[in-house]
């Protein structure tokens, strides 16, 4: 399998910074109640997928938080456009309120496939940190919020296809674009991942903090011990609900803020390895408590205005079940 970093051109409003990620910094902010129309700002892939790419997945996520604006992202086999209605395919992420018709909340996915309207909305099941993926398996297109499926698409890919994003707000941003080619083919930067040697689920380093040589953290609560539900979601679109818990579940909040580019990366290596859902260690700042098998369930980006200035945030928990 290759795993490629999207290399963004033909950028229109927009700038990449040097996580390679998509931001927007000029044109009209388009962003209030009841906003209409595609993005002012935006690029497409330097890379291409092609028919000989064989199963292929794009995905992204979006930003910064809490508030990620109107957001357009999908394929291409058309001329460069930011209008949304010359794509293939379009998931339309929107943190604003829509009164209609048709009305939608805030926090709102989409999916378009040419002109408005939407072929089906979600309502309220947008959140930053979450992944948006386009998943290609047989040359059928299914739309993923992380696990969960969205839409099955009725049309065949018209290769070759470009990842394509289109930004109506300003300081908005489309984070961790890749494409995931299931043969190893290579369009543009990056390297196929080598799958040759037997492989092992990976166990993550303990959370970077600063008792460990990591960042120091800006603030950081153990919010009130609760019994709620838990549920996880699969790949496979099922799920599975642990209610029964002989504790109750923990859940911590952490942020960091004026972190150096280097101590920001740090953190967002540590986020990328658990693959959003493997467990780790964390010790707890005020007490010394060391807390296994952990995990995310939230975690969120500055929009990296300021490399020199950065932002992190994090939602974790522990359960016994």
């Amino acid at each position: 399998m290759a795993i490629i970093d999207v290399t963004w051109a033909n950028l229109v409003n927009a700038t990449v910074d040097s996580y390679g990620d998509l931001t927007k910094t000029a044109g009209s902010d388009n962003c209030g109640e009841n906003a209409t129309s595609t993005g002012d700002a935006g690029a497409w892939s330097q890379q291409t997928i092609t028919a000989a790419d064989g199963d292929w997945e794009f995905r992204c996520t979006l930003g910064p938080s809490p508030n990620s604006g109107r957001t357009f992202v999908g394929l291409t086999s058309a001329a460069f456009s930011l209008n949304f209605a010359t794509w293939q395919y379009c998931l339309y992420a929107s943190t604003v309120t829509e009164t209609g018709p048709p009305p939608h909340p805030a926090n709102t996915l989409q999916v378009f496939e040419g002109t408005a309207p939407s072929l089906i909305a979600f309502d309220g099941v947008w959140n930053e940190g979450r992944v948006l993926r386009f998943v290609c398996r047989g040359n059928v297109l299914r739309y993923y919020l992380g696990s969960r499926l969205l839409f099955t698409s009725g049309q065949v890919p018209v290769y070759p296809l470009r990842v394509i994003a289109s930004i109506a707000c300003l300081n908005k941003t489309v984070l961790d674009a890749q494409i995931l080619t299931a043969d190893g083919h290579q369009r543009g930067p990056g390297s196929p991942v080598d799958c040759s040697a037997p492989w092992t689920i990976p166990s993550p380093a303990e959370l970077p903090l600063a008792s460990n040589g990591g960042p120091r953290h800006a603030f950081f609560q153990e919010t009130e011990a609760d019994w709620n539900e838990i549920r996880s979601e699969f790949r496979s679109g099922g799920s599975t609900a642990r209610s029964l818990q002989s504790v109750p579940v923990r859940a911590f909040e952490i942020r960091w803020d004026g972190l150096s580019e280097a101590e920001a990366l740090l953190l967002d290596t540590h986020w990328q390895s658990t693959s959003g859902g493997l467990t780790f260690t964390l010790v707890h700042p005020l007490t010394a408590e060391v807390i296994t098998g952990v995990r995310y369930i939230g975690y969120s980006r500055s929009s990296h205005q300021r490399v020199w200035s950065q932002e992190r945030s994090a939602r974790i928990v522990k359960h016994t079940n």
